[in-house]
C-alpha cells in the first residue's frame, strides 16, 4: 500500500520516487530538468496547466505512478477523508470553492455554517489569507533543491 507522504520535500520526493519505481536522484533530476517559466514563455498555444504538463513531463519519461491508497500533506485544510485526489493537487486560487463546500459540508452546526456562508461570497475571504504560506496564489509549491 503507498501513502503519499507530502510533509516535507524529502518526504515528498521519497514517496513519489517509490510510486514512480526510481531512485529519488533520478525523479529529482527529471522534475528539475523543466524550465516550465522558458516552456510557457516560448510555446503560447501551449493550454494546460503547468502541474498538469509536469505531471504528464514525468510520467511520460517514468511511466505512470502505482496508485497511491492514502495522502499525507500540510494541505489538510484542502481535503476530506477518502479523497482519492482525482484532479490532482489544485492551485490554491482554484481550491478556495472547493475548501469553503468542504467546510460547509463539514460545519458543527447552523450557527458555524451561517458565518461561513458570509464568508462564501466573491472578496469574502480576503486573498490574504489563502496567500498567508506564499505570495502567490497560483502557487502548489515547488520541489527545489535545498542550499544556495
Amino acid at each position: 500500500m503507498l501513502i503519499l507522504d507530502c510533509s516535507s520535500r524529502s518526504q515528498a520526493l521519497l514517496t513519489l520516487s517509490a510510486g514512480l519505481g526510481c531512485a529519488t536522484a533520478v525523479l529529482e533530476t527529471v522534475l528539475l530538468s523543466l524550465d516550465l517559466d522558458y516552456i510557457y514563455e516560448t510555446n503560447h498555444p501551449m493550454m494546460v496547466a503547468p502541474n498538469q504538463y509536469l505531471r504528464e513531463y514525468v510520467c511520460a519519461v517514468l511511466g505512470e505512478a502505482a496508485p497511491f491508497a492514502r495522502a499525507l500533506w500540510f494541505h489538510g485544510t484542502r481535503t476530506v477523508a477518502g479523497n482519492t485526489f482525482p484532479s490532482g493537487l489544485l492551485a490554491l486560487n482554484h481550491s478556495e470553492s472547493l475548501a469553503m463546500k468542504m467546510l460547509l459540508d463539514q460545519a458543527p452546526n447552523d450557527i458555524v455554517r451561517q458565518h461561513l456562508q458570509e464568508w462564501d461570497v466573491p472578496g469574502g475571504v480576503p486573498d490574504e489569507m489563502f496567500q498567508l504560506r506564499t505570495g502567490d496564489k497560483n502557487a502548489l509549491g515547488t520541489l527545489r533543491p535545498s542550499g544556495p
